[in-house]
């Protein structure tokens, strides 16, 4: 008679080694590496979305800042002092008789 070999579990088939007491899997599942993200780590995760969420609200406050400044810069309350101006020429004359200079004695 043939001897039948058992059929490998898929932790077997991927190469994983498995314990030969069955109380070692317990321990590996408690120590925190197959169970999940340790305190630590959720610690860490917490902190990074913290400070993208604070970078966020930044970037907006930032923008929101860069529009107020661009809208102020936009309006111009001095426009009356300058631009398009008549010119003052020599060539015109406006009826008014200067006095030259005299001579001192």
């Amino acid at each position: 008679m043939a001897e039948t070999q058992p059929v490998p579990t898929d932790a077997q088939a991927a190469g994983v080694p498995t314990p030969a007491n069955p109380a070692q899997t317990t321990e590996v599942a408690e120590a925190g590496e197959a169970a999940g993200p340790s305190k630590g780590e959720l610690k860490r995760r917490a902190k990074e979305a913290e400070k993208a969420k604070k970078a966020a609200e930044r970037a907006a406050r930032e923008e929101e800042e860069k529009k107020k400044r661009e809208a102020a810069a936009a309006q111009d309350n001095a426009s009356q002092n300058y631009g398009k101006l008549p010119l003052h020429q020599s060539q015109e004359r406006h009826g008014k008789l200067w006095e030259g200079f005299r001579e001192w004695p």
